[in-house]
């Protein structure tokens, strides 16, 4: 049955729930939304959108800590789930993904308040094209959110000399 294809022993606890609609959701490392238990309502999931979802758009969640390295991320991901990640965030930290993408994957970044994940695309993005006034921009900003208020305006200063 169902329990068995899953290809690993449940953990024991008073019970076990499986919920359908919730076990189709699939995995990514920048996911779109958070599957939820209140423990005041143990036998309730809900599924939260973490940012703006387009109409027809798949809703995503993540099985694992998506602040762990790219590296823990990939093995726990296939040592649980048998699968290898390929989402932008796991692209983009092992050298997959284009500059092209970076933009994007900023952009979500930024959205879900990941800002050292920002400044790292943005720094790698004025590394292919210091006059990518963009990412220029979008460095300021996703440093000055750090607090780091001096480099953001040196990024500035630099973007606009």
């Amino acid at each position: 049955g169902l329990m068995e294809r899953a290809g690993r022993a449940f953990p024991r606890y008073e019970g076990t729930g499986l919920y359908p609609l919730c076990s189709r959701i699939n995995h990514s490392c920048c996911p779109n939304a958070l599957l939820l238990w209140d423990p005041d309502r143990p036998l309730e999931a809900r599924v939260v959108a973490v940012r703006d979802i387009k109409a027809g758009a798949e809703v995503l969640t993540t099985y694992v800590d998506v602040a762990m390295e790219v590296e823990e991320r990939q093995e726990a991901l296939q040592a649980l789930y048998g699968f290898t990640c390929r989402c932008p965030k796991c692209a983009f930290e092992t050298g997959e993904a284009g500059p092209s993408q970076w933009h994007a994957l900023a952009a979500d970044a930024m959205a879900e308040c990941r800002f050292q994940d920002c400044v790292d695309i943005y720094r790698r993005l004025t590394e292919e094209d210091g006059a990518d006034g963009a990412a220029l921009y979008g460095l300021g900003k996703a440093l000055q959110a750090l607090k780091q208020y001096e480099e953001a305006a040196q990024v500035w200063r630099a973007r606009h000399a």
